[in-house]
């Protein structure tokens, strides 16, 4: 409980994306979590999306290098069951 899990599907996130830093809204989207970008915003403000377990609460928020763990590995939530790692390659 509150570590990554072995078993959660895995999406691979280039660097070069990310080092520019990328939206929250288009990396859910993107991790396939949610289909529209309307669909995060709104979660967002229902405090239903999770970065490493702790809640996102702007909608603005950009992703950079820095939010990654040591292993290059982010866990991004939503809701209870519906996790995704992401890695960076």
């Amino acid at each position: 409980k509150g570590s990554v899990g072995d078993d959660l599907p895995v999406v691979n996130i280039n660097r070069n994306e990310i080092s520019n830093g990328l939206n929250i809204v288009d990396l859910v989207v993107a991790a396939n979590l949610l289909n529209s970008k309307s669909e995060v915003r709104r979660t967002i403000k229902n405090k239903g999306i999770k970065l490493n377990n702790i809640t996102v609460e702007d909608d603005k928020l950009n992703i950079s290098l820095n939010n990654f763990d040591n292993k290059k590995m982010l866990k991004l939530s939503h809701g209870k069951k519906n996790h995704v790692i992401l890695k960076l390659i």
